[in-house]
């Protein structure tokens, strides 16, 4: 069985996170069917977040929520630590819809290292979908074990624009993998 780490750093809004954890306890099982196993790590900064994590037995790791390049990084390399094969971002509020597990494992199979481009994400205000296009997004970005290894420094001391930092610092490490980049589609995500 092959091991997909997620990525996740939580911040505050304890409901949302929760909503996002039981999204990837239903996924979980899709997830096997495929021959992977999903092993959250959690970054938290709060003790309801330890709590959280704990409650669903997830790994977790207290990092300060100074900025949030800081965090994601501190995650990163404690993740490096374990053994895994698959590393795969999301955030407190990215949601694995019914068939995404099967998808995703697909193209993990084909290539090291994609992304979306094109992904439905629900604004909190309206409570509506929206199709955002044409830009390589982080939720539910992956990348094989080998690629994660080579990258030493993923995300900056930057607070917005991290789907964009932790692309550059990769292809800085990986000059070749801009080109070999593949950009899902927004099936099931």
């Amino acid at each position: 069985m092959k091991k997909i780490a997620i990525h996740l750093p939580v911040w505050q809004r304890v409901e949302m996170t929760a909503a996002c954890y039981e999204g990837i306890e239903r996924i979980r099982k899709e997830f096997l069917r495929e021959g992977y196993e999903l092993v959250p790590y959690i970054g938290v900064s709060e003790p309801v977040h330890a709590l959280l994590a704990e409650e669903y037995g997830y790994k977790y790791k207290e990092v300060t929520n100074e900025t949030l390049g800081l965090k994601n990084q501190a995650l990163f390399e404690w993740m490096k630590e374990d053994d895994w094969d698959v590393m795969m971002q999301l955030g407190s509020d990215d949601f694995l819809l019914p068939g995404a597990g099967k998808y995703i494992a697909e193209n993990i199979e084909e290539h090291d290292f994609a992304c979306f481009r094109n992904i439905y994400m629900f604004r909190a205000d309206t409570r509506e979908g929206t199709l955002f296009q044409g830009y390589p997004c982080g939720a539910g970005r992956f990348m094989k074990r080998w690629i994660a290894d080579k990258v030493k420094l993923m995300w900056s001391s930057r607070r917005v624009g991290l789907d964009g930092c932790s692309a550059q610092h990769l292809f800085a490490s990986l000059p070749q993998a801009h080109d070999q980049v593949v950009h899902m589609g927004a099936r099931n995500i």
